[in-house]
């Protein structure tokens, strides 16, 4: 769907979807390479842009299918990789998450996400409610 999207903004759409430093690379990537600059993107996991990559490509014209085959090639590699690490170490993995050590550090992480959460609303909160005070006391005068 994004590959599509990009083909109809097209080369000059894509200043509106993606941010000028990141354009310029992926344009640059995608121009020399072609579909074979998908190669790191999909490989590497979320919060990697893979949608700057996706988007550029169906803009700056890349064959579909040559994109499409390279793309769910290398997905399938990525997605085998993780598969036989889970195959490999699934075991020990779940192993250390019974542990009452992790239990304890995730409980500890949890109080402390908690604490930056309600700190950060608090002070929201309390900023907005003195600029609306400010902003009608300056009304008044």
């Amino acid at each position: 769907m994004v590959f599509w999207i990009g083909r109809k903004i097209g080369r000059n759409g894509l200043e509106h979807w993606i941010s000028p430093g990141v354009l310029e690379s992926v344009r640059r990537e995608v121009s020399h390479k072609g579909a074979v600059a998908l190669v790191l993107p999909a490989l590497l996991p979320p919060p990697f842009p893979l949608l700057p990559f996706v988007l550029a490509s169906g803009a700056l014209s890349v064959r579909a299918t040559r994109f499409f085959i390279m793309f769910a090639g290398l997905r399938l590699v990525r997605f085998s990789i993780l598969t036989a690490l889970a195959w490999f170490y699934g075991r020990q993995i779940l192993a250390m998450l019974q542990t009452g050590t992790f239990k304890t550090v995730m409980a500890v992480f949890v109080v402390l996400i908690a604490l930056g959460t309600s700190t950060t609303i608090y002070r929201l909160v309390t900023r907005t409610h003195r600029r609306v005070a400010a902003f009608e006391r300056n009304q008044l005068h």
